[in-house]
């Protein structure tokens, strides 16, 4: 029988034969050869909650200090805890009450729309607290949820729920909030300002819907992408921001036609209002049908702008593509091009999306079930790029069973 350690016991701790990711630790010439699968075998040594050391792997008999607990992963993997970038909380769990019946986009914008009469306090915030419950039993540790304000009654209802949740998670999951609006919305000027500002007052970030409807980047999407005056609407978002330090995060592109260019537009936008860094883009489905030259492009634009682009593989792989008689089989995937945007130099990320509503029926914010999209999409070699663990961390770390049936922890047990 599996016997677990309550780590929060332990002043001194140390993980043997631990299988942790390259990508994971910092390279160091004391660490052993990495095996085929790019893991170093290593023992993880651990002092009031922070990891002092991380050395190659040498077995239980190497240590005989009777006063530091051992734990012996026999080559379980130890990852870093999860960021998972792109959320929508307060949709989720509403999948089962208000069904998407054709599971297209346009579907799941007409029933999240019709679950609007059930959404009250209570239900918000149950529902919310109930995600970061599931993302937190997953090993995530940081979470970002847009939050859908297209009617005062849900800015009225979802800021307050995510500033009391935000306090009550600290110190477990760290939680960000976005503002998610069609970029139409902008056309109202009173509505953008009283918008901003309470995206400002409640700490979170400003985003918009561009180029995002099923037929986004067509001039008669007068919802997200306004051909006749996106420019002019790209701006007041913009202005909007920098006059309040806020960040800003899109959706973009969220379908597989040609014309949809919104990366485009916003990275332009983004370099003219001089916001590089401070732009993360969700999405950019329709990268995959654009042009070698048009795409050359974008990316670059892109990559001046210092745009990060968000790819959700769960969900993009349910909607896009999808035949509402159910007669045809997709043809693609609508996964972006991570491989070539990594490539420009453009940092790429992958997170959950929605869970278990009208965008998604399924899900748990579990980001290892990410991670396992990510294998069956060919994309394993973008993982963890960006993570390290080293000395000085604070002790925020999952540990997998090899087998598969292991569970996740972020600073209690294993």
């Amino acid at each position: 029988m599996r016997h677990f350690v309550d780590i929060n016991t332990q002043t001194h701790l140390r993980i043997l034969n631990a299988s942790v990711p390259l990508c994971c630790i910092p390279k160091d010439s004391s660490l052993p050869s990495p095996t085929i699968d790019s893991l170093a075998l290593v023992d993880i040594n651990i002092v009031e909650g922070k990891v002092i050391g991380i050395h190659a792997a040498r077995g239980s008999a190497g240590y005989v200090n009777h006063n530091v607990g051992i734990v012996d992963l026999r080559h379980g993997m130890v990852l870093p805890t999860f960021v998972d970038l792109h959320t929508h909380i307060d949709k989720a769990q509403t999948g089962e009450r208000s069904r998407n019946a054709d599971g297209t986009l346009s579907g799941a914008d007409r029933s999240t729309a019709s679950d609007a009469e059930f959404w009250n306090q209570d239900d918000v915030y149950r529902r919310m607290d109930f995600s970061l419950k599931c993302a937190y039993a997953h090993g995530t540790s940081a979470l970002r949820t847009h939050l859908i304000n297209m009617s005062d009654k849900q800015m009225q209802l979802t800021w307050p729920c995510f500033k009391i949740l935000k306090e009550k998670w600290k110190g477990k999951v760290e939680l960000q909030g976005v503002s998610l609006v069609v970029l139409s919305f902008f056309r109202d000027e009173q509505k953008a300002v009283q918008l901003a500002n309470l995206v400002k007052s409640a700490g979170g970030m400003l985003g918009a819907a561009v180029c995002c409807a099923e037929n986004g980047g067509d001039p008669n999407d007068d919802w997200t992408t306004c051909d006749r005056d996106r420019d002019a609407l790209l701006d007041r978002v913009f202005t909007l921001a920098k006059e309040r330090d806020l960040d800003l995060d899109f959706h973009v592109d969220e379908n597989g036609n040609e014309r949809a260019k919104g990366l485009l537009y916003i990275a332009r936008k983004t370099i003219q209002h001089g916001y590089q860094g401070r732009v993360v883009c969700g999405h950019c489905c329709s990268l995959c049908y654009q042009g070698d030259q048009d795409l050359e492009v974008t990316m670059q634009a892109a990559k001046d702008a210092g745009v990060t682009v968000v790819s959700l593989p769960l969900v993009n792989q349910w909607t896009q593509d999808r035949d509402q008689q159910g007669r045809r089989t997709p043809r693609w995937r609508g996964v972006t091009l991570l491989h070539e945007l990594r490539s420009k130099g453009i940092p790429v990320a992958m997170a959950s999306d929605n869970t278990r509503d009208q965008f998604f029926a399924y899900g748990d914010l579990d980001m290892l079930e990410v991670f396992n999209q990510v294998l069956n999409g060919q994309l394993v070699q973008l993982v963890g790029l960006n993570i390290r663990m080293k000395a000085g961390n604070d002790m925020l770390i999952c540990i997998v069973d090899v087998c598969h049936r292991g569970r996740l922890s972020s600073c209690s047990t294993f």
